[in-house]
C-alpha cells in the first residue's frame, strides 16, 4: 500500500467478511449469530508494530475505525492493542 501509512502503532486492515452458516449450509441472519470477533488481513502497519503486513488478525467487531477509503476501497484502522490474536499458520 503506497498511498497510506498508518501512524503510531496503527494497522490498516482489510476486513474479512464473516458469513455465518449452519451445518447444513443455510446462511444465518445477524440477529441469530453471537457477537464473535471479526478478522482481517493487515495491509499496512505503523512504526513500532510487531504485526506484519499480510497477517490475518482477529479483533472485536466494534474495534477500530471503519469506513476508511484508500484508492476507492474500504478498509479500517486498528490500534495494535485492539488486536485479540493472529492466525497461526503451521509450517
Amino acid at each position: 500500500m503506497k498511498n497510506f501509512k498508518p501512524v503510531a502503532g496503527r494497522l490498516l486492515i482489510q476486513p474479512i467478511e464473516y458469513k455465518p452458516e449452519s451445518k447444513g449450509g443455510i446462511l444465518l441472519p445477524a440477529t441469530v449469530v453471537p457477537d464473535y470477533p471479526s478478522a482481517g488481513t493487515v495491509i499496512a502497519v505503523g512504526d513500532g508494530s510487531d504485526i506484519k503486513v499480510g497477517e490475518t488478525v482477529y479483533f472485536h467487531r466494534w474495534a477500530g475505525t471503519k469506513d476508511i477509503y484508500v484508492d476507492g476501497k474500504p478498509y479500517m484502522t486498528l490500534q495494535q492493542d485492539e488486536v485479540l490474536g493472529r492466525k497461526v499458520v503451521d509450517k
